[in-house]
């Protein structure tokens, strides 16, 4: 659209009180510019029609003409926000500041065919905004500066004691022997006998010591303003003994304050200057003071948009009472107890011009700001308001004659065509259509059968039909459409909507579609629901029972299995409470609800949950024993949202681990009472042959106590997995230095064994609350696996750290190692690594397997990392913070 075509536009522009401009072509031709922006160039309108570096030459070398010409290139909207410009006024290069904007204006094609420049002169804000960090960081600089000396006088003698830093401030040499006379000698004219007294005073009288006054430096000669403060001090027998005190340099603050006070008179000078510019800026601007929003300012540019109304001294809501209950009056609340800046464009506003006359469809473009005291708060607002009625009237009829249909549909984000008469001819269609088609542009003028004759046969050409005889809108779902696409028919699945469209007397001319294509969120589903088959008959097949527990909703869904495993006859849903709650075995449920508790703990436990205990059928009284296993999922806010697990029958492995436990619960017990009196025996035997001659005897009698140790060590472990199991091993927890006791050990370990070298790498100090024998336990039986399945002379490494809200404690060797399939296994009762090198070293697969159970039951975590040939590393973890306990 030719701007030439134009000129009344021309003329209202041309009327705005806004500094504004229009360029044409990518040269920046400058075709209009009011009187506002040819002032601000400082110029005369010789400028039209030449381009703008040639016009205003002083702007070579400035980013401008490169920001108008990206803008034409892009159409990408530039504001810029008090930006420096070199112009020369009045004969002189100066620098002034603008918030400006290059808009550019589009013909119905989307081409752009001219940029619409506003601006406005910001520098008398920008230099108060630099003058007043000036003074910010002078007086900053001033403060850092302060340092203190400090005096000591003796009341009886007036012998004077000072440091350096007094020295320095009254311009002695660190060396100098200085006397309290010496020193009021160096304070200037009357501040001296002022000293004097206030001296002589404080002294003799006692109470505060306060002054301000000038030294001159006794070497240097330098002036410098302190300020002293002191008081008598009393002695032990509450006699007055000293006059002390401190001094400090404060010249750098008196000279801060004189430049703030030359600051203040400079920012009341600017704030004259500012009134001065409100008063003669063409734009409307007003001030609102105090928190009724009372007229305190009004230029003539405000008065000239309600020449009717009295302002000054009148609130604005009594002044135009229009605003009350409007987005405004909210606007100018939030602005003043907020601090919120506030600008809108064509904000309508029915407005009378005179006070009680006709309301009037009015619109505006403003800016609120927050005014601000001198202690930074808010007092008032501060008003730029334009009356851009005739712009947006303007604007509105000039938007009638384009076609808005076709604006939506080309720029709307999906796929959006419109299509003439009942032969469905293809009118306007936006690029995302076209890509949804694999088609151009090309197919524009043509039926829908022309443009895609791959529809032939589909139903979707007499659904468009239909629709544009009937009026009534169509909704497909997932519709299942072939269409040529790269070369080839494709198969895919689109949402669409087809929708009649009707003139402005109700006639149906055409049809509007919307479309959607969700071919790959169809084809997931479809793989989702042959997986969620997959993982059906896979259950089945292990007999394992499901439960899904929405935390949301607060609902618990079990399938059949899982019904069953709980003894439920009933068909009704199933409820945490009644239903799981009360069918855990009495003797488990709390330690199962202290296992479910932490799993929703996502830091503590991940959300992995992994626990066997026992149920009571509701319905047929069975005791069942299960292992359940599942995960709690976390939203962000790191809230558990859902909890889904399968449940196993292990009840016949359970009682047979039962009867196996008891059986070496028994046959153990039975074996200590024997093994306790050969013990004795042995002793006995080794002390009446520890001077013997015979040492063929005393080295059996020792080979045999090491025999009866180790056998007897060996029943203790049967035995404590054998309590375990009957829970008879109870944890006896206390506080207690978690270093130390592994200093302990391996200072122990050390004592017996001396084929391995066994450091401690690094150890936090920590103090946990565990039961410290079994702690023990554990660390000495990872350390003597280490020496056990590793080489003599090798190195065998512990290391301890805090970690979150745990302690993790390692144990690493350079032994032998652990192949990869056998790892998941290692901490199983009675589980041993069959190997050539293992066979021949003692063990029943009991140690590891007791070390997991009392972690597990401190509520921390055990595991191992190892790698053939290289070594193992065996980890624990212990909470910091105690916990209830967990029994597995």
């Amino acid at each position: 659209m030719p701007l030439k075509n134009s000129d009344d536009l021309l003329k209202i522009l041309a009327l705005s009180g806004n500094a504004t401009a229009i360029y044409e072509t990518e040269e920046i031709i400058i075709r209009f510019a009011n009187d506002a922006m040819i002032a601000f160039w400082g110029k005369d309108r010789t400028v039209i029609g030449r381009p703008l570096e040639e016009a205003i030459p002083e702007l070579r070398g400035q980013p401008f003409k490169a920001l108008l010409q990206e803008v034409w290139r892009t159409g990408v909207t530039y504001q810029g926000t008090a930006t420096p410009a070199q112009l020369v006024v009045d004969g002189k290069l100066q620098t002034f500041y603008y918030d400006f904007e290059y808009r550019a204006i589009k013909d119905e094609t989307g081409e752009t065919y001219a940029i619409l420049n506003t601006a406005t002169d910001v520098s008398a804000r920008v230099h108060a905004e630099l003058k007043e960090k000036e003074s910010r960081d002078t007086l900053a600089l001033a403060l850092e500066a302060a340092n203190f000396g400090t005096w000591h006088i003796n009341a009886e003698t007036r012998e004077l004691i000072v440091n350096e830093r007094l020295k320095e401030l009254f311009g002695f040499y660190p060396g100098d022997e200085v006397s309290l006379e010496l020193c009021l000698a160096q304070i200037t004219g009357d501040y001296r006998d002022q000293v004097k007294l206030a001296v002589e005073k404080a002294i003799t009288r006692g109470g505060d010591y306060d002054l301000t006054h000038t030294v001159r430096g006794f070497h240097d000669g330098q002036l410098r303003w302190v300020r002293a403060v002191g008081n008598l001090q009393a002695d032990a027998s509450g006699e007055f003994s000293a006059f002390t005190g401190v001094i400090m340099d404060i010249t750098e603050q008196v000279k801060a304050q004189e430049a703030i006070e030359s600051l203040n008179k400079g920012l009341l000078q600017a704030r004259d200057r500012l009134y001065s510019f409100i008063i003669q800026a063409p734009a409307g601007i007003c001030v609102l003071s105090g928190p009724d929003l009372v007229y305190e300012l009004v230029n003539p540019g405000y008065s000239q948009l309600l020449p009717g109304r009295g302002l000054l001294g009148r609130p604005i809501l009594e002044a135009l009472p229009e605003l009350v209950g409007t987005p405004i009056e909210q606007l100018l609340s939030d602005v003043y107890h907020k601090g919120q800046e506030v600008r809108l464009s064509e904000l309508y506003v029915p407005l009378a011009e005179t006070e009680g006359g006709k309301l009037k469809d009015r619109y505006f473009t403003f800016t609120y700001q927050p005014r601000k005291n001198e202690l930074g708060a808010i007092d008032g607002i501060l008003a730029f308001v334009y009356d851009v009625t005739e712009h947006v009237k303007a604007r509105k009829e000039l938007a009638i004659a384009h076609d808005n249909v076709r604006n939506i549909i080309l720029q709307a984000p999906v796929a959006m065509a419109l299509f003439r008469e009942e032969e469905m001819v293809i009118e306007e269609i936006n690029d995302a259509f076209l890509e949804l088609w694999n088609r151009d542009r090309s197919v524009v003028g043509k039926r829908v059968l022309e443009a895609l004759p791959e529809l032939e046969g589909q139903p979707y050409p007499q659904i468009m039909q239909q629709v544009f005889r009937s009026g009534e809108t169509y909704y497909g779902n997932e519709a299942q459409v072939v269409l040529q696409r790269h070369g080839q028919l494709e198969e895919g699945y689109f949402d669409f909507i087809n929708q009649a469209f009707r003139n402005s007397e109700g006639e149906i001319t055409g049809i509007v579609v919307v479309a959607h294509e969700v071919t790959k969120e169809v084809d997931a589903r479809h793989e989702l629901e042959k997986v969620y088959e997959q993982a059906r008959l896979s259950k089945e097949a292990a007999e394992l029972g499901t439960f899904d527990m929405d935390l949301l909703r607060g609902t618990l869904e079990w399938d059949e299995r899982c019904r069953t495993l709980f003894g439920i006859s009933h068909q009704e849903k199933v409820t945490y409470d009644h239903d799981f709650v009360n069918g855990l075995h009495p003797d488990d449920r709390q330690r199962v609800l202290t296992v479910i508790a932490n799993v929703m703990d996502e830091f503590a436990s991940g959300g992995n949950y992994d626990v066997e205990y026992r149920t009571i059928g509701a319905g047929d009284g069975q005791l069942r024993w299960v292992r359940a296993k599942g995960r709690v999922y976390f939203g962000s806010d790191h809230q558990p949202v859902r909890f889904i697990g399968s449940v196993l029958d292990i009840t016949e492995q359970k009682m047979n681990e039962i009867r196996k436990s008891d059986f070496i619960g028994m046959v153990s017990h039975e074996l200590k009472t024997p093994l306790t009196s050969l013990n004795a025996i042995l002793q006995v035997a080794d002390r009446k042959l520890k001077d013997s001659a015979d040492t063929f005897m005393a080295g059996a009698m020792q080979k045999a106590n090491v025999q009866v140790k180790r056998m007897s060590s060996m029943i203790n472990g049967f035995l404590n997995i054998s309590r375990l199991e009957s829970a008879e091993l109870v944890l006896q927890k206390s506080d207690f230095d978690l270093k130390q006791l592994i200093e302990d050990i391996i200072a122990e370990t050390r004592l017996t064994v001396n084929s391995h070298h066994i450091e401690i790498n690094t150890c936090d100090a920590v103090t946990v609350s565990a039961d410290r024998e079994k702690i023990n336990s554990v660390i000495t039986n990872l350390i003597h696996n280490a020496i056990k399945y590793s080489p003599k002379g090798k190195l065998i490494t512990v290391h301890c750290s805090i970690d979150a809200n745990e302690v993790k404690v390692s144990i690493q060797d350079e032994g032998m190692g652990i192949k990869a399939s056998d790892l998941p296994k290692i901490f199983d009762r009675y589980y041993r690594v069959e190997s050539d090198h293992t066979q021949h070293i003692s063990g029943f697969g009991i140690g590891l397997y007791l070390s997991a159970e009392i972690i597990r039951r401190h509520n921390g975590r055990i595991w191992a990392d190892s790698e053939k040939g290289v070594g193992s590393t065996f980890y624990f973890t212990l909470p910091l913070i105690p916990q209830p306990d967990a029994r597995y």
